[in-house]
C-alpha cells in the first residue's frame, strides 16, 4: 500500500514541476496556473489521508491502486504534452481528460475517508 502512496505522491509532484516548466509553451500560463493548483488539490487530499487506516483495507488499497495509476497517466501525458510539437496529436485536453480522471479517484478517496470517520453517538 504504501508503494501505492508513494507512486501516487511522486507521480503528482512530478506532474507539477512539468506544468510549471510548461507554462507559455503548448499551454498557456492561465491554463498552466489552472491545471496546477488542481493537481496540488489532489495532491493535498493524497496527503491529508496516508495515513489512514483504513486504507490497509481492501477497498483501500483499490483505491490506492485506482489514485497511483491515474497519476502515472497523467504524468506520463504531461510528459508526452511537454515532447510533442504543436502537429502532434497530444493537445491539453488530453491533459484535462487525464486530470479529471485523477480529481475523481481523489474526491472519492476523501469522500470515502468522510464516510468513514463519522462517529455515531
Amino acid at each position: 500500500m504504501a508503494e501505492g502512496i508513494g507512486e501516487a505522491r511522486d507521480s503528482l509532484q512530478r506532474t507539477l514541476d512539468l506544468l510549471r516548466r510548461m507554462s507559455g509553451g503548448r499551454i498557456t500560463q492561465v491554463d498552466s496556473t489552472d491545471y496546477s493548483i488542481r493537481v496540488q488539490k489532489a495532491q493535498n487530499i493524497l496527503l491529508q489521508n496516508e495515513k489512514k487506516i483504513w486504507l490497509k483495507t481492501k477497498d483501500g488499497k483499490e483505491m490506492v491502486r485506482r489514485l497511483s495509476e491515474a497519476s502515472s497517466r497523467l504524468l506520463a501525458t504531461a510528459r508526452d504534452l511537454e515532447k510533442s510539437s504543436e502537429t502532434d496529436s497530444k493537445t491539453p485536453n488530453d491533459l484535462t481528460a487525464a486530470l479529471k480522471e485523477v480529481e475523481l479517484n481523489a474526491r472519492q478517496m476523501e469522500e470515502e475517508s468522510r464516510r468513514r470517520s463519522m462517529v455515531v453517538t
